[in-house]
């Protein structure tokens, strides 16, 4: 069984690698560029918060189903965990979530009709010393989907569960109307693992001057495949946001652009990310993004940074 992709929302210096947690050697390395001084080997007092604007595009000819839509709001907050027990060791854990919402209308011919969606997740993983393994994720959907032409509301959860080799996942999806979907599946592989509702997160982490790979499960399919990027190209970002409370008036940044996605068949439409680079000043956060569909485009553009103090 499968989830109807919806169409409107998508959505340290190098430290030791831990062989068990990636499921085998790891060729990249992972450093705590969300720190003021990325040497940070372990966690300490941290939270970080990352506000974004969203705004619409709409496709030029949409046909004659049409969305339109509010500015709406993202927001990725990071902050210290409890002392996980993983990997047959005491590890501290971060805490990551994410709140999305936004209101628009779609018209179906000349009829139209308003709605609200939301989407709000949490994953927990280790340290950068652990390569970010994944703990747990949930992912909350309260979406209004087109599918095959037809508009449903959707309101459904998404959990993955990991054991504490990552040698295998759990996954469950309740509330869909076709029915509730739990099913385990073994992971094995090389490359690093993420949890998808890491992802964003994890590429601060990496050098994003080069293309990168990385075991995952496609919360569409529930299937193992693997996301990607590529295409890196150096870019300059101008932005006036606010940091750490106060306004920077228009500033340009130093930044990475690439697309990324699935790898697999169902991998759906590319999207395309900018990244501060490391000596930006903004602790390699994702600047902006793009993810696009049938029926235009959502641009998320970062508009306030409170970054650790540390």
């Amino acid at each position: 069984m499968k989830i109807k992709r919806f169409a409107p929302v998508l959505l340290v210096a190098p430290l030791a690698l831990l062989a068990g947690c990636g499921g085998g050697s790891a060729a990249i390395e992972f450093t705590a560029n969300w720190y003021s001084a990325p040497t940070h080997a372990h966690i300490e007092s941290a939270r970080e918060e990352l506000a974004y604007e969203v705004k619409f595009i709409p496709a030029k000819d949409p046909g004659n189903l049409r969305f339109e839509y509010e500015t709406g709001s993202y927001t990725a907050t990071l902050q210290e965990g409890s002392t996980l027990v993983q990997y047959g060791v005491n590890a501290a854990g971060y805490i990551y979530t994410t709140e999305f919402s936004i209101k628009g209308s779609y018209y179906l011919g000349e009829e139209k009709t308003d709605f609200e969606d939301s989407i709000f997740s949490e994953v927990v993983f280790l340290s950068a010393a652990y390569d970010l393994c994944p703990v747990q994720s949930k992912k909350t959907y309260s979406v209004t989907s087109a599918y095959n032409g037809k508009v449903e509301k959707y309101n459904y959860t998404y959990t993955a569960s990991y054991n504490d080799k990552l040698s295998k996942t759990t996954i469950e999806v309740k509330g869909l109307p076709s029915g509730d979907i739990e099913k385990t599946l073994k992971l094995s592989g090389s490359a690093p693992f993420l949890d998808n509702e890491q992802f964003l997160f994890a590429l601060r982490a990496v050098d994003l001057g080069t293309a990168v790979s990385f075991r995952t499960v496609n919360p569409v399919t529930q299937k193992k495949t693997q996301i990607a990027t590529f295409s890196q190209t150096e870019s300059e970002q101008i932005l006036s946001l606010e940091k750490n409370g106060t306004m920077t008036g228009e500033i340009k940044i130093p930044s990475y652009t690439f697309q990324f996605g699935y790898t697999d068949e169902q991998a759906g439409a590319q999207q395309t990310a900018t990244y501060a680079n490391s000596a930006a000043g903004f602790r390699n956060a994702l600047l902006h993004l793009a993810t696009s569909n049938a029926y235009g485009t959502f641009v998320y553009q970062l508009v306030s940074a409170n970054f650790i103090d540390k």
